[in-house]
């Protein structure tokens, strides 16, 4: 006996799509859970990479790595070192930033279904917003505490530009988590 499947319409929206885009539905604690520490682990590793262009420009230019079979062979732990050592700086930040922009992605999602060129926007903004809340609450921490670690241009530009690239990377996952599908759109779901 063979059975058939029956097959909806191309232009059908399954309902699991139609209500994840649809604005006001609640996520679960738990895929919210997950969207917050989705954009946690994005926040705390990527912005580590960043050291790894400079660190192979830093050894391609380096002449003992040629000529010394020693320093040759160690190419592999200092580079280790290098990405562990730039995870270390960056972990407080990066989990701060994370936080507060998977509690801002979660709250944006349940307010509204947007297209798919708005929710990479709306992700890197927020990832931008959570950067300057996270600067904000480490120089206040660091003022009570009356430590002398001042914030410079620098690293204020790095902190936000790591939180718009970062915001982009994480919004996907966290919209897929908190059961909206960026493939969709709140438009073709109508």
């Amino acid at each position: 006996m063979k059975r058939t499947v029956a097959r909806a319409p191309a232009d059908a929206v399954s309902p699991r799509h139609a209500r994840a885009a649809s604005p006001g539905r609640k996520a679960s604690a738990g895929a919210i859970a997950d969207a917050i520490g989705h954009c946690l682990l994005v926040f705390t590793f990527v912005p580590a990479l960043t050291v790894v262009p400079g660190w192979l420009l830093f050894e391609s230019g380096n002449a003992l790595n040629l000529r010394e079979p020693v320093v040759f062979s160690f190419l592999l732990v200092r580079g280790v070192h290098t990405a562990l050592d730039a995870f270390y700086t960056g972990i407080v930040p990066g989990v701060l930033t994370g936080l507060i922009d998977g509690l801002l992605v979660s709250a944006w999602l349940r307010s509204r279904a947007p297209t798919r060129s708005a929710l990479y926007a709306g992700g890197a903004l927020r990832g931008a917003i959570a950067a300057g809340l996270m600067i904000a609450v480490v120089a206040a921490q660091q003022l009570l505490a009356g430590e002398a670690r001042t914030w410079g241009a620098g690293a204020v530009v790095f902190e936000i530009g790591s939180g718009l690239v970062c915001g982009a990377l994480a919004i996907p996952g966290a919209a897929r988590l908190l059961g909206y599908d960026p493939g969709t759109s709140a438009s073709a779901s109508k």
